[in-house]
């Protein structure tokens, strides 16, 4: 079955944040909320690394005046380094500067700026960050224990599968069902977004606010004609 086209976004906030699906958008809304942030952002989902195109050249298409930061925010799920240049390649084959390093913003009418998750270094995703915030709770180490013990009775667990899996487990243990999303979980205050390990996505986000205030030094790659 062919999927129905995407209908056309229009952008009217100062800051549109580009992230991966439903539940990524639900979390970033509910930080951006938590956080204190003011209104100026609109969060968009953009249905995962193969739909990003279509959404950046909707963006270009569908741009208002008040526009001037664009962030796009991705998984690096098993490779930084790879996911990284597939969202700057996106953004270069449609007609937009890329920054040249993650986490940072370069300028471009509009600035631009990448978020690799979990911390523009590491494999991994959101889910790593989340991790970390529950990791400090007293009874975070139940739920290591017991996935250790599923990794030594042979489960094929990647890095970024484990994440996934010891933050489902801890909601899961907190009365949170397979199908709530990390978002309605941040909404709900389960996944307290205010803690630490969120600080640097915040700051990160806070800065696409006022972007040519915090332009990187480092030269930006500069963008391919529009496809």
């Amino acid at each position: 079955m062919v999927a129905p086209p995407r209908q056309p976004v229009f952008f009217v906030q100062p800051v549109a944040v580009l992230v991966e699906g439903k539940d990524e958008e639900e979390f970033v809304n509910a930080l951006l909320k938590h956080r204190g942030f003011p209104n100026g952002f609109q969060v968009t989902e953009y249905g995962g690394g193969d739909c990003l195109p279509t959404v950046l050249a909707s963006f270009r298409a569908n741009r208002h005046d008040p526009n001037r930061a664009l962030v796009v925010v991705r998984d690096a799920e098993e490779s930084f380094a790879s996911t990284f240049q597939s969202v700057a390649g996106a953004l270069r084959a449609k007609g937009f500067v890329s920054p040249s390093q993650a986490g940072t913003l370069a300028d471009g009418d509009p600035a631009t700026g990448v978020w690799i998750m979990p911390n523009n270094r590491d494999a991994g995703a959101l889910e790593d960050l989340c991790w970390q915030a529950i990791s400090t709770k007293s009874d975070a180490d139940c739920i290591t224990t017991m996935v250790d013990c599923v990794q030594r009775k042979g489960s094929d667990l990647t890095r970024s599968s484990r994440a996934k899996a010891q933050v489902r487990a801890w909601l899961a243990c907190h009365g949170k069902r397979a199908e709530d999303r990390l978002g309605l979980c941040a909404q709900q205050g389960v996944l307290d977004v205010n803690h630490a390990a969120f600080d640097a996505f915040t700051l990160f986000l806070r800065r696409a606010l006022a972007p040519h205030a915090v332009i990187e030094s480092a030269p930006a790659n500069r963008p391919e004609p529009p496809a």
